[in-house]
């Protein structure tokens, strides 16, 4: 009876044709070890005689053999592995990709044979095997290729039950750094048959990568895709993979890394935790506050502030007081969202906060100002000082005010205006005598810097109050004029 479908080996053989040829080992040894098989064997060589022809092997030990042979040479025959997540079967397609890649092939088992041949035909015989299942196939492949294949298969990571040979090599077992177990998606087939997305519990194995290799997520020991990141991840479950079986979803990345990160982040170090990797688990609803913790001080250490751009000189404060200031840009989004869930790291105002001497909102208080008619000799001396001094290191005559102001700040300057506190600095400050000269001096010096620079602790402001101090003392020796206010004086200036 016709039916709907027919395959066409060789577009199926295109399809298969840049896979990495490991993959065709992958196939045959995934199908043993989901068996009730303790050895397989598989082994690939060139062909004497027959240049660019390689000869493939593999033979496994399951006393059960091939169930159904007709699978073989069935595409998307019904598996009873979809219904099993501990399978790494779903579609009945691996061999048959297999094949697509073969010139010739045969393979026996318990319950008969069958065999591929060169012209295209498909043969049933009567041959069996006492145990298990041999495939046997003849197929095109470089020298560089078998090398290429040989490479690959060191990758697997066997069940430990199972000994795995490939060319006479027996590969090793690994041992894992860690192990653990969580709720990752799987795929599982239905009573229909149809496979549907779930979420179930399973163990998850972590492995020191090998020289030369790169992190990857495995499939129950089978590679899947490399990520780059720490460690080979292997997930004891079926992976939800697309049709090529060769990536997984963004989304489900994000999971199994958020969970890989809060099995191992007492592990990290400063290079892991600014990984990108560690950047994406940080991303997912999984990771656990403690995971989060680690990051942040692996990354920034023990003392650490947020960036405050409220207080800019605050930040700069933190950092001469050796804190660490996070900057906005550490971080995305997301990641800032589980950092600021699962850490009490405070915006760098809060910790170092500088003084604020006047606010611009809306309900700000106003600053009493004291009137110049009840300034005492020495307030009327200190304010003509500081203004002739500016006309002289800045370039103009400041308005200079005595106000009583809340906060603990001597001085303020901006806008062309300098304010003295009398809060803070008492009557007996405003003196020009020997006592109190060189203070007065240090206060206007250090206000008058502010006109070049905002914040005390850049070079700018360093280099202001430096030049500003030196064109202060030439003054004193030029133009000592400019100093004779004694009290109650009005002298002006030479």
């Amino acid at each position: 009876m016709p039916s709907w479908f027919t395959v066409d080996k060789e577009g199926l053989r295109k399809l298969v044709a840049d896979k990495p040829k490991g993959f065709l080992l992958y196939e045959l040894f995934q199908n043993a070890w989901d068996e009730q098989t303790k050895k397989v064997v598989g082994t690939l060589a060139p062909i004497p005689g027959k240049r660019g022809k390689a000869r493939l092997i593999v033979a496994d030990d399951n006393p059960d053999g091939f169930k159904d042979l007709s699978h073989a040479y069935t595409l998307f025959a019904e598996s009873t592995k979809k219904a099993d997540a501990t399978k790494r079967g779903r579609f009945n397609l691996g061999e048959k990709l297999v094949l697509a890649l073969c010139e010739q092939a045969a393979i026996i088992s318990t319950s008969g044979g069958v065999t591929f041949t060169a012209d295209g035909d498909r043969q049933l015989n009567f041959e069996r095997t006492e145990m298990g299942s041999r495939f046997e196939a003849i197929i095109a492949m470089t020298q560089a290729e078998i090398r290429e294949v040989q490479h690959d298969l060191r990758r697997l990571i066997p069940p430990t039950e199972i000994e795995t040979i490939f060319n006479g090599e027996c590969i090793p077992c690994r041992k894992p750094i860690a192990t653990f177990e969580v709720s990752l998606p799987t795929v599982l087939a239905d009573a229909e048959g149809i496979l549907r997305r779930t979420t179930r519990k399973t163990g998850v194995e972590l492995y020191e990568p090998l020289d030369g290799e790169e992190a990857t997520i495995y499939e129950m020991g089978i590679p899947v895709v490399e990520i780059g990141d720490r460690y080979h991840v292997n997930v004891l479950q079926k992976v939800p993979l697309n049709q090529d079986r060769d990536n997984v979803t963004p989304s489900y990345l994000r999971t199994l890394r958020a969970e890989v990160l809060n099995a191992t982040h007492a592990m990290l170090d400063k290079e892991s935790a600014a990984s990108t990797w560690v950047g994406n688990a940080l991303e997912d609803d999984r990771v656990s506050p403690e995971a989060v913790r680690s990051v942040v001080r692996e990354r920034f250490g023990e003392k650490v502030v947020v960036y405050d751009p409220s207080d800019r000189e605050a930040n700069t404060k933190a950092a001469s007081e050796g804190y660490t200031v996070i900057a906005g840009g550490a971080f995305s989004k997301a990641q800032w969202a589980a950092v600021k869930e699962s850490t009490e790291i405070l915006p760098a105002g809060q910790v170092t906060p500088t003084v604020k001497p006047y606010s611009d909102g809306e309900d700000a208080e106003q600053v009493p100002v004291i009137d110049s008619s009840d300034y005492t000799p020495g307030m009327r001396d200190v304010t003509t000082l500081a203004a002739r001094l500016g006309e002289h290191v800045l370039g103009y005559t400041p308005t200079v005010r005595i106000v009583r102001a809340r906060g603990d700040f001597y001085a303020c300057f901006g806008g062309r205006q300098l304010d003295f506190n009398l809060q803070t600095l008492r009557h007996a400050w405003f003196s020009l005598d020997a006592k109190h000269i060189a203070g007065v001096l240090n206060i206007i010096i250090h206000e008058f810097a502010h006109y070049y620079a905002d914040d005390h602790f850049t070079e700018g402001y360093y280099r202001a109050t430096t030049r500003i101090g030196g064109q202060v003392a030439a003054l004193a020796l030029k133009q000592p004029g400019i100093f004779a206010v004694g009290v109650g004086t009005t002298a002006e200036a030479a």
